[in-house]
């Protein structure tokens, strides 16, 4: 698997003169170049310039990690076979370029220095990612947000990570996708994949459809899934919603809520056994209860030949199990 991870931080920086650097770099076979400049007029919105460019080859590279903090990182289609990077900031300071380090088949890049005092400093990156990158990418932040939106992504595996910022998905397909936020809020349109796993402390989820098998953890975050297909096992230990609507399930489908809401819809076609228990809440179905139904608890089966499992549990929360 390869993997390209970059990291970088914002700062406040002393406003530098204008400058031009280049410098060149062969390590591991990949070619690096480091382009320090400062361009009139190439203002964002808030006031940021662009202040340095990087671009890789990525011929020998399989594992690509990317690594922010506070910076807004904004992934495109890349315009050629290159890996780009572009650092926009208020301030032109060289301490605070991104580093860069090669170990092997993996690239490396991380933030630079930073000013003590950021008072009026921002910065922002925009990552052009070759289409033809398929390897491994992981990318971090702590309360900047990850926005993939522009980006058709195909790759072995994606892993992207906030603290308390934002994740932002079009579509993805991968081989393995994770995907994990303290209190940030996960907002995902398309994923496709063999493995997924998403992992919300105490975060929103929403996501438009999901393909794959699903591992899902939480302690007092929410989920909610417009459609989606395969199997999975989705556990909240404390509160919060599990909203699901699957459209088919070809494996089987363990729901838990501690003390939270589980509101599943399935389609009228799939045959599969039903067992879902409230100890003190509420428990509804609109199928499947051809063996119990009583306070708390339901259980049965949907059609002559029931090929998955599927299974609702809850200490305090209401079950509901609606048929489409």
């Amino acid at each position: 698997m390869k993997h390209i991870t970059l990291f970088f931080r914002s700062a406040a920086a002393q406003t530098g003169a204008v400058m031009n650097k280049k410098l060149k770099k062969i390590a591991g076979g990949c070619i690096l170049w480091f382009t320090g400049f400062t361009l009139a007029g190439c203002f964002s919105p808030g006031g940021e310039r662009i202040v340095n460019e990087m671009v890789f080859d990525l011929n020998n590279i399989s594992d690509l990690e990317i690594a922010y903090d506070e910076e807004n990182v904004t992934f495109c289609d890349g315009r050629s076979e290159k890996l780009v990077i572009r650092e926009y900031m208020t301030d032109d300071n060289r301490r605070y370029y991104a580093n860069t380090e090669i170990q092997g088949k993996r690239l490396h890049i991380s933030e630079g220095g930073r000013p003590l005092f950021k008072d009026g400093f921002s910065c922002r990156v925009e990552v052009f990612l070759p289409a033809s990158y398929n390897r491994d990418l992981t990318v971090i932040t702590t309360s900047g947000v990850i926005d993939m939106t522009q980006a058709d992504l195909m790759l072995d595996s994606l892993r992207a990570e906030t603290t308390s910022g934002e994740i932002r998905l079009e579509q993805v397909k991968a081989a393995c996708l994770e995907l994990e936020t303290t209190r940030g809020i996960l907002d995902l349109g398309t994923l496709l994949a063999d493995q997924i796993t998403i992992h919300s402390t105490e975060g929103r989820v929403n996501i438009s459809r999901m393909e794959g098998n699903v591992n899902y953890t939480s302690t007092h975050g929410s989920l909610m899934v417009d459609a989606a297909v395969g199997a999975g096992i989705y556990q909240t230990s404390n509160d919060g919603l599990l909203q699901l609507r699957y459209e088919k399930a070809d494996g089987d489908l363990q729901f838990y809520n501690k003390n939270g809401d589980i509101l599943l819809t399935l389609p009228s076609s799939l045959a599969f056994e039903l067992e879902a228990v409230s100890r003190n809440g509420s428990v509804s179905a609109d199928f499947g209860k051809d063996e119990k139904e009583e306070k708390g608890w339901v259980k049965g089966k949907n059609g002559s030949a029931p090929y998955v499992k599927i299974s609702l549990e809850s200490r305090n929360g209401k079950l509901e199990i609606k048929k489409e």
